[in-house]
């Protein structure tokens, strides 16, 4: 879908209250790319706080930004995954995404206000050269199959490949198995532990129709980036760009 841009209202509690509450916005695939993950909110002259907000909106201040980027097969449910854990909701009948699409959300992790900024991608061979492009910078991924297609649990590898070949070391991988609400399955459970165990990755099934483990899949994967942080494994010094601006006043 490209060139749409929704914005959902929400009502935002005090910083003293905020848990995973969703505020977040959607918007068109021609939003800009941010090329760094971790970003540390800095102070802004007042002019760059009023711009912001002209461009925006008000939002909630937030302490880091984490960039997380969604990769698998056509078809397996990746857009549905985002709009699930964005806006609460599924959406049976959805167009296949061009490009990408963009959405992000507020979340809270030891006392520390964090914004994830989530780019789902499109899953043709066509786009796979743009998909290879958003892995710059994201410290987290959300490697997604239907585990009602045998197919799409197959070309896991090739899409591993690309990113760990396209991105750096230390990003977080969680599998995701989608569809666990279905009956019929051509995966089992026990091989996309077996394939997560394999190569390193955290492993979830998810239904982006019940919602069932959506969050957990995005909370899991922020608290193992949160972890890394805290452990050195990123540079925020480094991460300072005009592309990712903080709420800050």
């Amino acid at each position: 879908m490209v060139g749409w841009l929704m914005v959902v209202p929400a009502i935002i509690p005090p910083p003293s209250a905020w848990n995973v509450e969703p505020f977040f916005v959607l918007q068109s695939a021609r939003a800009r790319l941010a090329t760094l993950s971790v970003i540390r909110a800095r102070p802004m002259s007042e002019s760059a706080s009023s711009a912001k907000k002209d461009r925006e909106g008000d939002g909630p201040e937030y302490n880091y930004l984490f960039k997380y980027i969604i990769v698998g097969d056509a078809g397996v449910g990746k857009s549905c995954i985002l709009l699930q854990f964005t806006m609460g909701r599924f959406r049976a009948e959805h167009d296949m995404t061009i490009g990408v699409e963009f959405g992000h959300r507020f979340v809270e992790i030891d006392g520390q206000t964090i914004k994830l900024q989530i780019w789902d991608t499109a899953g043709q061979e066509a786009f796979r050269s743009i998909t290879r492009a958003y892995y710059r910078g994201a410290t987290g991924a959300l490697l997604v199959y239907d585990i009602t297609r045998r197919a799409s649990f197959d070309r896991l590898a090739e899409w591993l490949v690309d990113a760990r070949q396209n991105a750096q070391p230390n990003m977080v991988i969680m599998l995701i198995g989608n569809k666990s609400d279905l009956e019929r399955r051509e995966v089992s459970y026990e091989e996309g532990a077996w394939f997560a165990r394999q190569n390193g990755l955290f492993f979830l099934e998810t239904s982006a129709k019940t919602g069932q483990n959506v969050g957990s899949a995005f909370m899991d994967t922020a608290n193992q980036i949160y972890e890394n942080l805290q452990a050195g494994m990123f540079d925020l010094q480094q991460a300072h760009t005009p592309l990712i601006e903080s709420s800050f006043q």
